[in-house]
């Protein structure tokens, strides 16, 4: 749990310094974002292999080695001498992520009896609202107290940034390395070509959503279609070889294949608030960045309270059940968000509705997942569904982009350019795309909703664990 913590609040700090490390550094701000999404280009399509990985080596051990690089490459980057060494440092950091997401999950499922399983991802879910709480709030005080370069350096005991968050990173390190080694599996394979395709075309797909906008139509048309080959690629070798990266028993599962699908659903629907409410608060509004940063804080928060207690839900509910439920609180804040947009009160219960709905999804789906993976394929598995996540939020915001670019009017900036009076109008205009937005998105929530209610149920012994978890909640076994 303190490793999630840890990304997390690593993501919501560069979200706050980032202005200044573009004026520091004397680089674009389009440039410096580069920061962040190499970051994430680079978790999200190294996160098979690191399962795979940690399937084969032992989970604990690779997921050690994830938070040395994460916090040796942290603290590298607070001595970066240009935005080039800044983003190669933040490239190996997300490689460390990595390593770490990818067998985070697998560590929960391998050292909980099947009853307590959804209650422990329950509460390492909480870390990422505790990490999300902190995070902005800590960047704005380390940057503007420090330097941006401080944000690097809370990972270790050098001064006063360190009194806030090195402790942290102590206990991470320590309850790592207190979990004995998982059984090594030398018959799982690395399948280094499958390794290699998958970084190459989820890496491009995601260099592609995120480079669209600063490239020319026919450039971005190349580098979709390259793309899209590269995923045909994928998809081929899988099916060929002899031992893919991801087994076929998992390739063939309908209920992981379900779980999977239901993560790009929801992530693709939190997307559009994410972005779109703060987005909305300041150029719709009229709102300071500290005011929609002050206004956003009510989403972590019921993320950190609502998986406190939705892990311990899940243990009674059905995982399908809950799942659905929290897809309908998704469909339900999207409908709000659409309704009430322009008025505050309606944006921020619509953004309440959405954090439950995402705390409640994550233990049951994650649990109903992992439960039909086999012991040497819990990181994999694990590793899919923070691929789905990795994915579907980028996918989400571009699609966002494109849906507000293409239902706006053309000449919408050049009125509130010209005429101050226009604003109003403008402004009403922006809303009108905005709301055809939200409603657009309704469509993938549904699609999720439905594959959640068609996957089948859980294995027999996971429905038997939840019954006899309603009679005793005995503390949490660790397996030797």
């Amino acid at each position: 749990m303190p490793g999630s913590l840890l990304t997390t609040i690593d993501q919501g700090v560069m979200d706050v310094c980032l202005v200044t490390i573009a004026k520091e550094l004397a680089t674009p701000l389009h440039r410096a974002q580069w920061v962040v999404l190499v970051y994430l280009l680079l978790s999200a399509s190294t996160q098979v292999a690191a399962g795979r990985l940690g399937d084969r080596y032992s989970k604990p051990r690779v997921y050690r080695v994830g938070l040395l690089i994460f916090i040796g490459s942290s603290t590298s980057c607070a001595f970066a001498p240009s935005i080039e060494a800044l983003i190669a440092l933040r490239a190996v950091q997300g490689l460390g992520q990595s390593l770490m997401s990818s067998n985070s999950l697998a560590m929960v499922k391998f050292f909980t009896r099947p009853e307590q399983t959804s209650v422990a991802i329950g509460y390492s879910h909480s870390m990422i609202g505790l990490g999300m709480s902190l995070g902005p709030p800590l960047g704005g005080l380390l940057t503007s107290a420090f330097g941006w370069r401080s944000v690097f350096l809370i990972n270790l005991p050098t001064g006063a940034p360190s009194n806030l968050w090195f402790p942290t990173c102590v206990l991470a390190m320590a309850l790592v390395c207190t979990l004995p080694d998982t059984p090594a599996s030398g018959g799982v394979s690395l399948d280094p070509v499958g390794s290699v395709l998958t970084f190459a075309s989820v890496g491009g797909s995601l260099f592609t959503l995120s480079a669209a906008q600063e490239q020319e139509a026919a450039t971005s048309l190349w580098m979709a279609v390259g793309s899209a080959l590269l995923l045909l690629l994928l998809a081929l070798w899988l099916r060929c070889a002899a031992r893919p990266l991801v087994p076929r028993p998992v390739l063939a599962s309908w209920p992981i294949r379900c779980g999977v699908l239901s993560a790009c659903g929801l992530y693709f629907g939190v997307s559009l608030a994410r972005y779109l409410t703060p987005l909305y608060l300041q150029l719709g509004m009229g709102w300071s960045q500290a005011d929609t940063g002050l206004a956003m804080l009510c989403q972590p928060l019921t993320l950190l309270l609502g998986g406190l207690g939705s892990g311990r839900l899940a243990a009674r509910l059905s995982a399908r059940a809950q799942t659905a439920l929290s897809l309908l609180l998704l469909a339900a804040a999207i409908l709000l968000l659409g309704a009430g947009l322009g008025s505050f009160w309606p944006m921020g219960a619509s953004m309440v509705l959405l954090a439950a709905g995402q705390s409640l999804f994550q233990p049951a789906n994650a649990g109903f997942v992992l439960a039909f993976a086999a012991q040497d394929q819990l990181s994999v598995v694990g590793a899919l569904l923070g691929m789905a996540r990795g994915i579907a939020l980028p996918l989400g915001i571009v699609c966002c982009n494109a849906l507000l670019s293409a239902l706006s009017p053309p000449h919408a900036a050049s009125l509130d350019e010209k005429n101050a009076s226009s604003t109003a109008a403008t402004a009403a205009i922006d809303a009108g795309a905005a709301r055809t937005t939200v409603w657009l998105y309704l469509l993938p929530t549904a699609a999720a909703l439905a594959v959640t209610l068609m996957r089948g149920k859980p294995p027999e012994a996971i429905s038997v664990a939840r019954r006899t978890s309603t009679e005793s909640s005995g503390p949490v076994r660790v397996r030797s």
